[in-house]
């Protein structure tokens, strides 16, 4: 069970629904309704691919900042 990011909410989280690809949080089922989770759905593709597109591309981002480049080359 994973607590998640309401402040001062000690509910866990839903496995699986309560996690959002898009703003990378985890919300109970209180939190995920729309008046509290403002991220379009996947049914809404308008809005949700370009979510989903900065979403991954900033993923990568923090994945690539992670990345000790001195030490990979000294190793290549």
């Amino acid at each position: 069970m994973s607590l998640y990011d309401i402040q001062n909410c000690n509910k866990p989280s839903v496995r699986i629904y309560g996690e959002c690809t898009l703003c990378n949080r985890h919300l109970c089922a209180k939190h995920l309704e729309p008046n509290y989770h403002t991220c379009p759905r996947w049914e809404e593709e308008a809005e949700y691919d370009p979510a989903a597109r900065k979403a991954e591309q900033d993923e990568i981002t923090t994945l690539v900042d992670k990345i000790n480049i001195p030490a990979l080359i000294s190793r290549a």
